[in-house]
């Protein structure tokens, strides 16, 4: 059966598009994975990146899939890459805005792919709800300068009465108030290790790793770091960045 990740992202494009598509290619062309791509995106970056002959004016895609008009079969499009198909996105899934009224069924994918990866829009949108109720794990990606720790808006992610995704709890996004590190990493080991079977990727300042190493290191192990402080170092890591999730995707 086949693992279901999701990446979502906090701020203004905070490269979640980016990151998953190196991720796909690493573990489909590297590894040889066969890897599925969903794109929940509205904008639908990750499909004009990988769907090299997508029409934005078809109907055979997520949306049409989710609203029964197409099979699943009939909805994957190939791309060029060995292992790797995407379904395609829609700008109709911006439509969404009662997730209840909603199945996404991943199961009819799950047999044909080793690894499903979900791309999402970097606002909390009810459709992001649709498509993230059957996902495994999460990886998360927010913006340096934001305050990663003043989340207000998670609280418009809840399924099923739970703060954000219960099956997988995302690991430290789990409050929307302000939290000092020391705080933060008090209660993650108190409220999420103990039932945390999930990854995310953190993207810490210097500053606060120098100031709570102690603390910060008893999670390392659950946690990719990377330094996302300098963009022009950012974008020559990304296929760095991608073989570290990538690894420990296929380590889960």
């Amino acid at each position: 059966m086949a693992k279901k990740i999701a990446l979502v992202g906090f701020g203004d494009a905070p490269g979640t598009t980016t990151n998953i598509c190196h991720t796909a290619y690493v573990l489909s062309v590297k590894m040889g994975y066969k890897t599925l791509v969903v794109d929940c995106d509205p904008k639908c970056d990750a499909t004009l990146f990988l769907d090299k002959t997508y029409d934005s004016n078809a109907r055979n895609n997520i949306f049409g899939y989710l609203m029964s008009d197409f099979s699943h079969n009939e909805c994957i499009a190939k791309t060029n890459y060995k292992n790797l198909d995407v379904l395609p996105g829609s700008y109709m899934v911006s439509t969404i805005r009662e997730s209840g009224r909603y199945n996404f069924n991943v199961s009819n994918f799950e047999d044909n792919y080793d690894i499903i990866l979900f791309d999402t829009s970097e606002k909390t949108h009810p459709q992001n709800e649709v498509f993230l109720r059957d996902t495994d794990y999460y990886i998360a990606i927010a913006r340096p300068e934001m305050d990663f720790f003043i989340l207000e808006t998670i609280e418009d992610f809840q399924i099923d009465g739970y703060m954000f995704f219960d099956k997988s709890q995302f690991a430290g996004i789990l409050f929307s108030r302000v939290l000092q590190p020391e705080e933060f990493c008090k209660m993650y080991r108190k409220k999420v290790c103990d039932f945390f079977d999930g990854i995310a990727t953190y993207p810490f300042w210097d500053s606060i790793i120098q100031e709570n190493i102690s603390a910060i290191s008893s999670f390392r192990d659950h946690t990719l770091l990377f330094d996302r402080t300098n963009s022009v170092r950012l974008t020559r890591n990304y296929y760095r960045a991608a073989n570290e999730i990538s690894e420990k995707i296929v380590n889960l």
